[in-house]
């Protein structure tokens, strides 16, 4: 036993020499290939790397041949011991990683950050560059062991031959290690179905804040969609009196559609027809920012209750958006503009055409896992949050009441050389995947053309503008104009009013939204 104890032991060195070699040889052909393919082609960079990794290779085996020699020509026991040694490390690997991956319910940043991450890497050092390969192409982590762990067992298998001149049997032990891998195979991949982590394309605009182009909605675009009224508005505010507008994505349009009728003068800030360069659209957009800005849900209502905006536009405001502003000393006065609804969609491919408001409890907080006891196929329900402090987020939390909420699913990124991060997961049009949202938001600003959806009906009733206006509709809302009380403006209340008078409705109607009762 203290034979092969010794043996396995040299084997893992041999193995993590043989992966850092490898690291090396890559890096060289990295640099080589940029130095001589300047203007070549992808393929041409692959054929050239390919190569000079292979010649490496090469010339790495001999060193390694000296490093097994006087082991293998002493060695007096079974050759059924070498091949047990060589298949320990991919075996033990294996094992480990789907146990690890699994205790961190599929999470990267969770296993990084743990001693398991350690525990691999002295294991074996390739871990260091499979759970990059996890992060992207998790498919892949099976395949990319096996290749790191075959190269060099096929060397030590030639050394046996050249040195003792026998083949390695590695018929049985190796059968061994493939049914080991299969259970870990088929662990780690329950873990990636039915664990937090998913992969989803992530869609930036308004330096990060936005997922979707508001450039149509923008004032400041000659081009701009925005409705206007057929006459002159009720409210005209001159430029001293002009108020700072912020908001949640989707309530963007409307507050820019407010702005462009009621604020008089602010069509100037328009770019002109003539080509502007980058310096002076950013002027342009700077003093724009001052009167009709977006920061999004969690960033505006931090401007409001810092008093650095007049209005906030959103859902309302969450539990702890209440208490920061209560932290504050600030006290919100709520304002509704116009009617809405909350909504959860599915891909078009999904049979489920209806939930029940107890169902939608079960999903989130993590009781029902399937579609198919709600009439749908037997797939997983990718079921897709909103960040903390979100409007919608803070709907579902109110629907859920008193249920607590699973944890959100997660997308995990490198953002840089620097790390690793997370965020909550985005809808990513799965066949299994369920989202929410408000009405406005998925059919009149997203559309959905990436990847078609429907809108489910809540207990038997759909959304129509007709159930929302009347709350037949289960989860209706409002969307709020939401300032602070200590905000005495005097055009602050005349510009509350005016967006409940006839025109406000009119011009809410015309961007997508529901008129008041």
């Amino acid at each position: 036993m203290k034979s092969f104890l010794k043996l396995a032991l040299k084997y893992w060195l041999y193995n993590q020499l043989f992966f850092l070699g490898a690291i090396i040889i890559a890096i060289i052909s990295a640099f080589l290939c940029s130095i001589l393919i300047i203007n070549g082609t992808s393929y041409a960079y692959i054929f050239l790397f390919s190569m000079f990794v292979i010649i490496g290779l090469i010339l790495l085996k001999q060193p390694f041949k000296f490093y097994w020699f006087k082991t293998l020509n002493v060695h007096n026991d079974s050759l059924a011991k070498l091949s047990c040694a060589s298949l320990l490390p991919c075996s033990v690997g294996g094992l480990a990683f789907a146990f690890f991956f699994y205790s961190c319910n599929g999470s990267m940043i969770d296993l990084l950050s743990s001693l398991y991450f350690y525990l691999l890497l002295l294991i074996h050092g390739s871990f260091l560059i499979l759970l990059l390969v996890l992060l992207y192409n998790p498919e892949y982590i099976i395949l990319f062991f096996l290749i790191t762990n075959l190269i060099p067992l096929a060397f030590f298998a030639s050394y046996i031959y050249k040195i003792c001149g026998v083949k390695l049997p590695l018929f049985k032990p190796a059968a061994c290690v493939v049914a080991i891998l299969a259970i870990c195979g088929s662990i780690t991949n329950y873990t990636i179905e039915n664990g937090i982590t998913v992969r989803s394309h992530k869609f930036a605009y308004e330096n990060g804040l936005s997922s979707v182009d508001l450039s149509k909605y923008k004032i400041t675009n000659p081009n701009n969609i925005l409705p206007k009224l057929n006459e002159p508005s009720t409210l005209l505010l001159t430029q001293d009196e002009w108020l700072t507008l912020d908001g949640a994505e989707a309530a963007y349009p409307v507050y820019s559609a407010f702005a462009n009728a009621c604020y008089d003068g602010i069509q100037k800030y328009q770019y002109n027809k003539i080509a502007l360069t980058g310096d002076e659209k950013d002027k342009i957009n700077t003093e724009f920012k001052k009167y009709v800005a977006f920061n999004n849900t969690v960033y505006a209502f931090k401007d409001l209750i810092n008093k650095r905006c007049d209005v906030f536009f959103g859902a309302m405001p969450s539990q702890k958006q209440q208490e920061e502003a209560a932290a504050l000393g600030e006290e919100l006065v709520l304002t509704p503009i116009a009617g809405e609804a909350f909504v959860f969609f599915v891909s078009s491919d999904n049979p489920v055409e209806s939930l029940t408001r107890q169902q939608v409890r079960d999903i989130y907080s993590g009781k029902v896992k399937n579609w198919q006891p709600l009439g749908g196929e037997d797939r997983r329900v990718l079921a897709f949050q909103r960040p903390e402090g979100s409007g919608s987020q803070t709907l579902l939390q109110h629907i859920m009441d008193d249920t607590p909420i699973m944890e959100p699913l997660k997308t995990e990124y490198i953002p840089s050389m620097g790390g690793i991060g997370e965020s909550v997961a985005e809808y990513n049009g799965d066949a299994g995947a369920l989202g929410f949202s408000f009405k406005f938001f998925l059919t009149g600003m997203l559309g959905r053309k990436d990847a078609p959806v429907k809108i489910l009906a809540i207990d038997g009733v759909y959304p129509t503008d007709e159930n929302i206006r009347s709350g037949q509709y289960p989860f209706t809302t409002k969307l709020y104009a939401i300032t602070l009380k200590s905000n005495t403006k005097p055009q602050l209340t005349h510009f509350l009013n005016w967006m409940q008078s006839p025109q406000g409705q009119e011009l809410a109607e015309r961007v997508g939204y529901v008129r008041l009762n």
